[in-house]
């Protein structure tokens, strides 16, 4: 038995050992005539190493965002459910009464969770901490699949009135502040004036919110909200089998059945279901997906490159292949070895590409850090090595092909005797003006994408926000605990914190806000304006927020007509509201709004003033309608604080800290920052999409710059005998430059032309993602065509300035 497996395998060594030593046998020979061209070599190595690495960077971004499973062992089953009103993009929060009312009805989920972010306060005995948290329905843990690393996770106990206070928190929170989780189990911690007890630990990677530090239930009592108090965000478990279109199906007839039932809240809702990885991506899908458009073209740049570089190479080894070929090498050996030249060449471009990748995966990571959680990295793990080595296997074969392809046709034995590269001179084929022309073309795309996104970048620096940012600090303070379930307590330390900040050197003006712009966003209310029958589920919507005195002055958000807020306008005062101009134009058109009246909560609130538009949400979308009301007459327990100083807010933190300690010093004041930092990080994204537009568009250029170089130097090496003969004949040097430099002229205007239709067609994508771009930039066109035009003639210039000094002599002499 031994010796029939031993000649078996014997049998099987002989049948594989000839293919694998012409195999040996091509690598062998591959590497010699790439030695013996070095400088050919190393200039498609550079170029290929540039276009995989582009690719490979965004592959691993694209792997992080969108393939990796996410850290829940329920992740592809999760999906999340938010309400959404006519004109909303975007699903948003919905109420507690929805989210019951919808969960009760629904078949489609195994288990509904709903959550909403928190502040809490951290009591330890010394300076109190904020931390970061979550109020979460008990199913929240089990709709994500997370198991705890110690003790338990919520009970549906838990959710219920009367229930013991009890908190789940993460493995970072228990290391940091409660020496480490084995004696965190079992812990009371003070949050927000409230004793509870650390039942349960969970892995930092599983956290939802990803910021999250501490988990506490939310109370399932209905009668404590309103259906109109919409803060929830909702996630629901699939039941195995079911779609999410069936889902989304389901989940519409629920939301359509609790809407009929109370159309004054509901009248208008809908309901909207979207992968969990949304949550991290959503908002970003668009741009990345053109951001790999424009990878993608870099790569192909690259490769068309290499082709024209291999393809310009195969004529000057057209003998050779002759040759080889009249000694009995069969086509397929022969273009068996010419792709594996270049499956070398691809294989070390892309070797040198993922450095690359690793170099420019860091500086995005670098770009967006604290934008997404932490186990979102960016690693070139062994899903990126496999894309990268079969990119650059198929790049090898790719621009390889056509080369060997065309090189090893027709009849070598009379291409031989002709005198060896009779009718082989690539160079002046359709294939390779076809490649030289495409490169051209996608360059210009690149460029006018890159030229769009710095426009866009430069004009959104250049939105008027509605207020001035320079000189302005901010940061929170969260009124939470027994000591302020009264309102007045809540009125009376926003006062006599503002009064305590004024007294600091350097600050002008003080005020609180319930959102500051942009960095606290909105709430969105629906109100109705008196006289006016309102019809069900048309209810407008404004963005309210509650104010102190002083606020547009620190603001400096000019007052248009009417009066500010004064001390007067107290608890016990008549109700008043300042609202913006687009409120008042859209809701009054050709109407005076100061006097009139509209309805908010149980209240009627009069209009005493008209405020300038300003950009609460975001420097990109068109202002809302926004009122302002006293925080005295309706004080809130989450307020920001808005301080018009001369300091930076790092200098200003301690005295401000010091002032909110001097009222209450078991209250942190956290989140100092100053406005021009908050509209920076508003700008962050569209700053990141120009650099990368702008590093792909100064690739494509350089690989365009350095192919039409090569190649045309090539041409004039090439045409050496033929130009020798012009000369002799009597053709001066001027006809000889404008004889090399036509064919570069000719090809590069029709890439040109070409590129210019394709650019408008990538910047109507575009226009849906960068702010104010449309496809209607005729100067950016034509910049960006007459750039890369005269690269084009600067590349060639110098080859063709050479072709001019050849020697007649010396070109007709026979090598």
């Amino acid at each position: 038995m031994s010796n029939e497996i031993t000649h078996r395998a014997r049998v099987d060594e002989k049948r594989r050992s000839p293919h694998l030593e012409l195999l040996a046998q091509d690598v062998k020979f591959a590497f010699r005539t790439l030695l013996r061209q070095k400088l050919a070599a190393v200039i498609a190595i550079l170029c290929l190493a540039l276009g995989i690495g582009a690719t490979t960077t965004v592959f691993s971004v694209a792997n992080t965002l969108l393939l990796r499973p996410l850290p829940f062992v329920n992740g592809h089953r999760v999906v999340s459910v938010g309400s959404i009103r006519a004109n909303e993009a975007r699903p948003g929060v919905t109420s507690l009464p929805d989210f019951m009312d919808w969960r009760a009805r629904q078949s489609i989920f195994q288990e509904m969770a709903a959550f909403t972010s928190a502040n809490f306060t951290l009591l330890t005995g010394g300076e109190p901490a904020r931390i970061p948290g979550t109020r979460a329905t008990v199913g929240l843990f089990r709709v994500l699949g997370v198991r705890a690393m110690r003790g338990r996770l919520f009970s549906d106990a838990d959710g219920q009135p009367g229930a013991a206070p009890v908190a789940v928190v993460s493995g970072a929170f228990a290391e940091r502040h409660l020496n480490g989780t084995e004696r965190a189990l079992g812990a009371r911690i003070n949050i927000n004036g409230e004793l509870k007890t650390v039942v349960g630990i969970i892995p930092d990677q599983q956290r939802l919110p990803e910021w999250s530090e501490i988990w506490t239930p939310i109370v399932l009592d209905p009668s404590r909200e309103s259906r109109g108090n919409r803060f929830l965000e909702m996630v629901g478990l699939l039941s195995r089998g079911v779609t999410a279109e069936r889902a989304q199906r389901e989940m519409s007839i629920v939301a359509r059945s609790v809407a009929s039932e109370h159309p004054e809240d509901d009248g208008a809702v809908a309901v909207a279901l979207s992968p969990l990885r949304d949550r991290y991506v959503g908002a970003a899908r668009p741009a990345f997906l053109l951001i790999s458009a424009a990878a993608a073209l870099v790569f192909l740049i690259a490769c068309a490159n290499v082709a024209s570089l291999q393809l310009a190479r195969a004529s000057a080894r057209s003998r050779e292949v002759n040759l080889r070929a009249a000694l009995g090498a069969s086509r397929s050996r022969l273009v068996r070895q010419l792709l594996t030249e270049s499956v070398l060449l691809a294989l070390i471009g892309g070797a040198l590409g993922v450095w690359l990748a690793v170099f420019g995966s860091s500086i995005i990571a670098k770009s967006i850090a604290g934008a997404l959680p932490a186990w979102m990295t960016f690693a070139v793990d062994m899903r990126v090595l496999v894309f990268t080595l079969s990119v650059s296997a198929a790049a090898g074969i790719l621009f390889g092909l056509a080369p060997a392809a065309n090189l090893t046709r027709g009849n070598h034995a009379s291409a031989l005797r002709e005198g060896g590269a009779a009718g082989m001179d690539l160079t002046r084929g359709r294939l390779y003006h076809g490649l030289i022309t495409a490169e051209i073309a996608l360059s210009l795309v690149l460029l006018v994408g890159a030229s769009l996104a710095l426009q866009s970048f430069s004009r959104l620096q250049r939105v008027d926000p509605g207020y001035q940012a320079e000189g302005l600090v901010a940061f929170h303070v969260t009124l939470r605990g027994p000591r302020y379930d009264e309102s007045s307590q809540r009125a009376r330390f926003i006062s006599e914190v503002i009064e305590r900040a004024r007294s600091i050197r350097g600050i002008s003006y003080v005020a609180a806000v319930s959102h500051v712009p942009i960095a606290g966003c909105c709430s969105r209310f629906g109100f109705q304006i008196e006289g006016r029958e309102v019809e069900s589920g048309s209810m407008p919507m404004a963005t309210g927020n509650l104010v102190t005195p002083d606020y547009l002055r620190a603001m400096r958000i000019p007052l248009l007509r009417g009066r500010d807020f004064n001390t007067a306008d107290g608890r016990d005062a008549p109700r008043v509201t300042i609202v913006s101009e687009t409120f008042a134009s859209r809701f009054w058109p050709g109407e005076e709004a100061l006097g009139k009246r509209i309805h908010l909560g149980s209240d009627w609130w009069t209009i005493i003033g008209i405020a300038k538009d300003i950009k609460q949400t975001s420097l990109v979308d068109v202002p809302e309608p926004q009122f302002y009301r006293p925080h005295a007459q309706e004080p809130w327990d989450d307020m920001w604080f808005a301080i018009r100083a001369q300091s930076e807010a790092a200098s200003l933190a301690p005295a401000l800290r010091a002032a909110v300690a001097s009222v209450d010093p078991t209250l942190p004041a956290y989140s100092f920052t100053s406005m021009t930092d908050v509209m920076s990080g508003a700008i962050a994204a569209q700053r990141l999409y120009g650099r990368l537009f702008a590093m792909f568009a100064l690739v494509a250029f350089a690989l365009a710059a350095a192919g039409i170089y090569g190649v045309t130097a090539f041409y004039v090496s090439r045409r050496t005998g033929e130009i020798g003969i012009r000369m002799a004949l009597g053709a001066d040097k001027q006809r000889v430059l404008r004889l090399v430099l036509k064919q570069s002229v000719s090809v590069a205007a029709v890439g040109l032309l070409l590129g210019l239709g394709a650019s408008v067609l990538a910047a109507r994508a575009l226009s849906h993602v960068l702010f104010g771009v449309t496809a209607a930039e005729p100067f950016t066109y034509i910049g960006a065509a007459t750039l890369l035009g005269v690269t084009v003639l600067a590349a060639s210039y110098a080859p063709a300035r050479r072709a001019t000094a050849i020697n007649p002599t010396t070109a007709l002499r026979p090598d």
